[in-house]
């Protein structure tokens, strides 16, 4: 059997309004068939936009920074260390509230996620702060 493996060394970004995604494991790389895998990475006070959906399920881990995030209407903070599962459907997003680089590694239970993305433009729940 073939071992399938990439060095985050060897990825460009995939620029997305408020933070840089590195793919790490999908469809297109290493061949994935049942889930994907990705580096988000969000500067001091940049916010993941627009918010949005997807009917995959979606866990991150924060490797490092602290963050905001909302999902369907509910707020809470991320430190380094926390997980947190976003349900298929939710609508979420995130917000860098800490004063070094948030850093996410983001797990999908589908290779092709990005199919079936929503965008909800008029959501903003981070305009007030």
């Amino acid at each position: 059997m073939l071992i399938k493996k990439i060095n985050l060394k060897e990825i460009s970004p995939r620029k997305m309004p408020g933070r840089d995604i590195f793919d790490l494991i999908n469809k297109d790389i290493l061949g994935a068939i049942k889930l994907s895998m990705e580096i988000t990475k969000i500067e001091h006070g940049q916010v993941v936009k627009p918010c949005h959906s997807h009917k995959a399920e979606e866990v991150a881990y924060v490797i490092s920074g602290k963050g905001r995030v909302w999902v369907d209407g509910m707020m809470a903070d991320l430190l380094e260390g926390d997980a947190i599962l976003w349900p298929s459907g939710s609508k979420h997003c995130v917000k860098n509230i800490g004063e070094k680089q948030l850093i996410l590694l983001c797990t999908f239970s589908t290779p092709e996620y990005q199919k079936d993305y929503k965008n909800y433009e008029k959501v903003n729940p981070f305009s007030t702060e």
